[in-house]
């Protein structure tokens, strides 16, 4: 039987958490990927502009995004990825029904180009929200619901309402896990990405885009697995624009 574990990195994460085995074969997900494509990722830790095209820090999310999902059983009745990115405006790149296995699913997370704009994470937000309340982007009924939020900074793109729209994810029985990238996050900054997560615990920390990998194995936990109740039926979103 296939399984992974997630190992906690106590010196990263600072707190220490039994180790968790899980059976992707029976952890079944409707996931949505959700990427920060806003400039600051293309500026290197001195502050300079990466002259790499695409940026190192764009190329270590898409190898994270892969690793992540490779942790997973990807096909029509397991689990389904879709991927949403956001600058200054937010786009929903493909959803859960459109790659169904491994190599397809990887290869498109690939194909995915850095912007390098604004931040608008609310819009980020929204549009995973679509994705993961609207059965025509390929939701099943009674999997659980996840949108991973990979970012460096906080929004600056309609910032007021983002826990609003944190909220409409939680009451959805959307699961948001936020992955907080950087040293220059500081302890205000990680608390406000706290609240945007379902939990505080659904918040990890990476100190640099290099450790990303390294934290691959404490994204996703048994947690995880277990769909959340709808709590509430937010307005229902308007048709997708793309």
């Amino acid at each position: 039987m296939m399984s992974f574990k997630i190992v906690v990195l106590a010196a990263l994460l600072g707190y220490v958490t039994a180790k968790i085995t899980i059976d992707p074969a029976l952890c079944k997900l409707d996931l949505v990927l959700l990427l920060d494509n806003s400039g600051s990722i293309g500026t290197l830790a001195d502050g300079t502009e990466d002259p790499a095209k695409p940026p190192t820090n764009w190329n270590h999310i898409i190898d994270f995004c892969k690793d992540l999902v490779n942790q997973l059983t990807v096909s029509p009745t397991g689990s389904q990825v879709g991927l949403v990115d956001f600058g200054q405006v937010a786009i929903i790149q493909f959803g859960l029904n459109k790659y169904q296995s491994q190599s397809t699913l990887t290869s498109a997370i690939g194909n995915v180009q850095y912007n390098g704009e604004t931040t608008n994470t609310t819009g980020g937000l929204f549009k995973s929200r679509i994705v993961l309340t609207d059965p025509q982007w390929g939701l099943r009924t009674g999997k659980s619901k996840i949108a991973v939020l990979i970012t460096d900074g906080l929004p600056n793109v309609d910032a007021d309402k983002v826990f609003e729209e944190a909220q409409n994810c939680r009451e959805a029985g959307i699961r948001v896990i936020v992955v907080g990238i950087g040293t220059s996050i500081k302890a205000e900054d990680e608390a406000l990405m706290k609240k945007i997560a379902y939990s505080a615990d659904d918040y990890v920390a990476a100190e640099d885009f290099s450790d990303l990998q390294r934290i691959t194995d404490v994204v996703l936990n048994d947690n995880s697995c277990r769909p959340l109740p709808i709590t509430a039926t937010p307005a229902p979103p308007p048709a997708p624009d793309c």
